[in-house]
């Protein structure tokens, strides 16, 4: 899926960031689970930059780069 800026987004039941064994650096809870899209990736060669965004956790604040197979949209802005 591709998603656009002002677009809210929740990781999926399975994503990756919300197991256990999924992320080394930090673990999300059932609280962090929307995201608001705030940027695209610019295009490049090595990768489609479809599939990344950077997106700002709704319950803190932070903002990273994700990968778009992780969500589903909950509300487009468009």
């Amino acid at each position: 899926m591709v998603f656009r800026v002002g677009d809210l987004i929740r990781m999926k039941d399975d994503c990756w960031w919300l197991r256990e064994d999924g992320a080394r650096f930090r673990s999300y809870t059932e609280k962090d689970r929307l995201v608001l899209v705030t940027k695209m990736v610019r295009p490049h060669e090595a990768f489609d930059s479809r599939e990344f965004f950077y997106g700002r956790v709704c319950s803190t604040g932070e903002e990273r780069l994700w990968t778009a197979g992780e969500f589903e949209l909950v509300s487009s802005r468009h």
